[in-house]
């Protein structure tokens, strides 16, 4: 699961692709027109319509779970849409809400704030302690995502407008573990109207497939969520294809990794290089260094502990590389 949060602010990437448009469930579940309406049974008696199969399944998962008094008895974050739809019958209407502490020691160690609202593709795992299995099967190099939205952010106590994302990881499991192939994220603000979103999909190597797709609407930022955002989504497609690099390939040693006040990138290349951008975890991209002679020294004292991104671009402004490197203070 951790694994999964890493991959959602993998940076963007150029391919030259021959393409082939997909679904990411199904057709309905993509364009959430599959919703099944939960009614009470056993230790649970919460009610509410989830997309996709509904508890248990591996489809679109919701936290409306924990709507019910044994779990927490939060506000529902997910509802099936037939005012505002782009296509067909049903729309998602995705809403940030306050969880309450009961609720939110379930999914702390997924979610960083109690302010949430979300969709992700995966299993919910029932329970008196209900835990998600992200992911959903996919084994294709999918190189974009493309999706409706409208959105309506608030406003946090701090006074920040909220930003809502989508993000897609592609992983490959092996000895156990759940290996991050690619992923992408991107950043939506206000939308009146319906608006189309595309998430381009970046790789760490030119090689290799992945096993499972994970793809997360959330309605709030994951630094300054605010109460109250609202993210309507439909009708999303995978564009699938064989990636190639379209510049001359690269290879770059980052050190010190971990680093505490600067961090150093040797880059072995053909081709020219240019400059670096550096992301967050959250997809805020953080500087831009000039490289000279192929190396380049990013000043990360003011910068906080955690994991970055970087891009490395040509001198035409063609993408050459992307990485990590973690800041430890």
């Amino acid at each position: 699961m951790k694994k999964s949060l890493l991959a959602l602010s993998i940076a963007f990437l150029a391919f030259n692709v021959n393409t082939v448009k997909a679904q990411i469930v199904s057709a309905s579940a993509d364009d959430f027109e599959s919703w099944t309406h939960i009614t009470p049974s056993g230790f649970f008696s919460a009610t509410y319509d989830d997309p996709n199969g509904g508890t248990g399944s591996s489809g679109w998962q919701t936290f409306n779970i924990l709507n019910n008094s044994i779990t927490g008895g939060s506000a529902l974050s997910v509802f099936k849409d037939s005012t505002t739809v782009h296509s067909g019958k049903y729309s998602c209407k995705i809403m940030s809400v306050a969880l309450s502490s009961q609720s939110y020691g379930y999914v702390k160690t997924f979610i960083p704030h109690d302010t949430v609202g979300i969709v992700v593709t995966g299993k919910l795992i029932v329970g008196t302690s209900p835990t998600f299995k992200t992911g959903v099967p996919f084994n294709n190099r999918a190189t974009q995502m493309s999706f409706w939205y409208q959105y309506t952010p608030a406003t946090s106590k701090l006074g920040v407008a909220d930003t809502a994302f989508v993000s897609v990881a592609l992983t490959h499991s092996s000895g156990g573990k759940r290996n991050v192939l690619g992923g992408g994220i991107l950043k939506l603000n206000a939308a009146s109207s319906w608006t189309q979103g595309t998430v381009t999909i970046s790789y760490d190597s030119t090689s290799g497939f992945p096993d499972t797709i994970t793809v997360f609407y959330s309605a709030s930022s994951f630094t300054h969520p605010a109460l109250g955002s609202i993210l309507l989504v439909d009708g999303a497609t995978i564009v699938n294809g064989v990636n190639e690099l379209s510049v001359s390939p690269a290879s770059v040693s980052v050190y010190p990794n971990p680093a505490t006040n600067d961090v150093h990138f040797n880059i072995t290349s053909s081709g020219v290089t240019s400059y670096i951008n550096v992301f967050d975890m959250t997809g805020q991209k953080v500087s831009t260094v000039d490289t000279h002679n192929n190396f380049a020294t990013l000043n990360s004292s003011q910068l906080a502990s955690g994991l970055y991104f970087y891009q490395l671009y040509d001198k035409a402004g063609s993408l050459m590389k992307t990485g990590k490197f973690s800041i430890s203070k």
